[in-house]
């Protein structure tokens, strides 16, 4: 067997191994039922997998913030690990981790800048995005203005992009439409990679996956700027993710044109092969958790029977990315009080079998 082949068993194994250790039903009943976030970290360290991040932490010193950051902590810290055996087998898809890294620390620095405290930024991605991300990422954390902020960002990939929404004086950032631009090159260079690295199942099974994630990001945005802001159809076109062409698709100008959030959801639901799987949509849940509900089925269904590496690798991606916030959902819930049943209509996870 070739190195590249027990590479890719190793990551097929390890990635399977870890979704099975997952929070189950119990433990998640047992999370919405802690009287304090404080009680929520003395569960999570006594009885699931994150006791490794939360070994040497006294949770009754933890707060909301300590707790989500060590979670996503050890979230990035298993990525980093995959990532090295992707790596190894000389696939291209560790890209995707990298720039979702990326991303989530440039908005999170831009987020704070918009409200006047970039000191406030704290570095949270482990050592193998610091070596390989495509600029000084640690460099942030002494950035005042949006000037510094792009004279760290400008050899990067993002630096064009980040360029041209450089505020004039006087005026906020628009972080909204800065995250929106950063995430259509993320999804544009993976799809370049898949079309020039994989074919046959492999690339079939991640162009689902991805293109699946896409149709639901963009009718979330569709739904939630109707429902919220009532934003017109130009306004919409703009905040959609994909290539233009994708955008004329039939589906999407009738939810673009729906006169409403609910006839936009009615369409969804009706016209849409993933609509058609959402059921029945809880207003105390909403449109984005029966489409976190989809995307985690699928990943599961990937988990369990797919052969290929990069789709596995995706897969639990997608369903680490969602217990995560799910933790730092119940954590949210607890502290304000919010009842265990309530708690529970919420939790994604928990609609995994």
């Amino acid at each position: 067997m070739s190195v590249a082949s027990k590479a890719s068993n190793v990551l097929l194994a390890k990635c399977r191994a870890k979704f099975g250790r997952r929070l189950t039903h119990s433990d998640i009943e047992a999370l919405c039922s802690c009287r304090s976030v404080q009680e929520t970290a003395a569960y999570l360290k006594a009885n699931t997998r994150y006791c490794t991040v939360l070994e040497t932490v006294d949770p009754n010193a933890m707060n909301r913030l300590s707790l989500e950051n060590a979670v996503r902590r050890m979230m990035y810290d298993e990525f980093s690990a995959l990532c090295r055996y992707e790596l190894s087998v000389g696939d291209w898809f560790s890209d995707y981790i990298l720039m979702n890294g990326e991303i989530r620390q440039i908005m999170s620095y831009l987020w704070l800048l918009s409200a006047g405290h970039p000191e406030d930024f704290i570095l949270s991605l482990p050592g193998f995005f610091l070596q390989h991300a495509d600029f000084d990422i640690a460099r942030l954390a002494s950035c005042r203005n949006y000037g510094e902020f792009l004279a760290v960002m400008r050899p990067s990939r993002f630096g064009r992009i980040l360029r041209t929404f450089t505020p004039l004086d006087g005026e906020p950032l628009d972080c909204a439409v800065i995250e929106h631009a950063l995430y259509n090159l993320m999804y544009k260079t993976i799809f370049d990679i898949i079309e020039k690295h994989y074919s046959g199942s492999a690339r079939e099974e991640l162009l689902d996956i991805l293109n699946a994630q896409l149709e639901l990001r963009n009718f979330s945005s569709i739904y939630r700027m109707k429902k919220y802001y009532a934003a017109d159809n130009d306004s919409i076109r703009a905040m959609l993710l994909g290539s233009p062409d994708s955008h004329e698709s039939r589906l999407l100008r009738r939810l673009i044109s729906a006169g409403s959030s609910d006839e936009a959801l009615r369409i969804f639901l009706e016209r849409s092969r993933l609509g058609r799987k959402m059921g029945n949509v809880s207003e105390c849940a909403g449109v984005e958790f029966a489409a976190h509900e989809i995307m985690l089925s699928k990943a599961a269904h990937m988990l369990r029977f797919s052969i290929h590496p990069s789709s596995v690798l995706l897969s639990y991606i997608i369903f680490a990315e969602t217990e995560v916030q799910d933790i730092i959902t119940i954590s949210e819930a607890v502290h304000y009080g919010m009842p265990p049943e309530e708690i529970m209509k919420i939790i994604a996870i928990d609609s995994l079998k």
